[in-house]
């Protein structure tokens, strides 16, 4: 939660090994029965999102 710049502002960073790990773990989220029930729970929360694909720098311990 950020409270500096925009405020009620939630930032979550997931790390795949690469973009086939990413789509193998979409897919199979996609595909869980779950899924569409979390969904119709979060409604109405969520009131922007936006994606960001990150490349580690050079320098980045977690490269």
């Amino acid at each position: 939660m950020s409270d500096i710049g925009e405020l009620n502002h939630v930032v979550s960073m997931w790390r795949y090994a690469d973009m086939i790990e990413r789509a193998e773990k979409r897919s199979k989220m996609l595909t869980d029965p779950r899924w569409p029930g979390y969904l119709a729970s979060i409604k109405g929360l969520i009131d922007v999102q936006a994606i960001r694909i990150l490349t580690p720098t050079a320098f980045s311990p977690i490269r």
